[in-house]
């Protein structure tokens, strides 16, 4: 198997079948019972959100199998919208925006809030953008304020990036409108905290 990528908490890995290995290592400075427990948890939690969102037709990797520490997925070998961004590609770069506020929307309805919401963590192929990394999303429970921060943590890394602009394509196409209220409360908090 071919490492893709490895993150604090998993390795990414490309298997001999052209599919992505997801798997969750262990913590050695973790009790061996809780750090099982704990990535058993989140291993369940991120396959039942792709499950649901594979169930739907929502834009996201389909899901083959999963077991307590592993999630093994198709493999989507489109950019990801950070190097659409980086290269300058602005026709493309919107149309992948308008079309990720469309996903996000879905994702929203449902309940499932990403948390990681950066161009790292979605795809393009052109016509669609596609969600990758649930390993911290959650769903059910969530309030307004936790639909506002997801969109607030795609603003900041847009504006980090220095393609902040692109966030109004996003905007306009997100819809709903409660939640684009909030997000104006949760952007001046975040300028006032800028501030001090």
């Amino acid at each position: 198997m071919k490492v893709v990528f490895q993150g604090a908490e998993s390795k990414i890995l490309l298997n001999e079948h052209n599919q992505i290995v997801k798997t969750r290592f262990s913590k050695k400075y973790k009790h061996p019972t809780i750090d099982q427990r704990h990535r058993a948890r989140r291993t369940k939690g991120e396959a039942k959100i792709l499950q649901i969102l594979n169930e739907r037709g929502i834009s996201a990797p389909i899901m083959i199998s999963y077991n307590d520490d592993t999630i093994v997925m198709e493999f989507l070998d489109f950019p990801q919208l950070t190097s659409i961004l980086n290269e300058n590609k602005n026709e493309e770069s919107k149309n992948a925006l308008i079309s990720l506020a469309q996903v996000i929307s879905q994702l929203h309805d449902l309940q499932i809030v990403h948390n990681d919401l950066t161009p790292s963590n979605v795809l393009f192929d052109g016509q669609k953008a596609i969600i990758i990394d649930f390993g911290l999303a959650q769903r059910g429970k969530t309030s307004v304020e936790d639909l506002a921060v997801d969109l607030y943590v795609l603003e900041r890394s847009l504006n980090a990036m220095g393609k902040g602009e692109f966030f109004e394509y996003f905007i306009s196409a997100y819809q709903n409108d409660l939640v684009k209220k909030r997000l104006k409360e949760v952007e001046k908090r975040g300028r006032k905290r800028e501030l001090e």
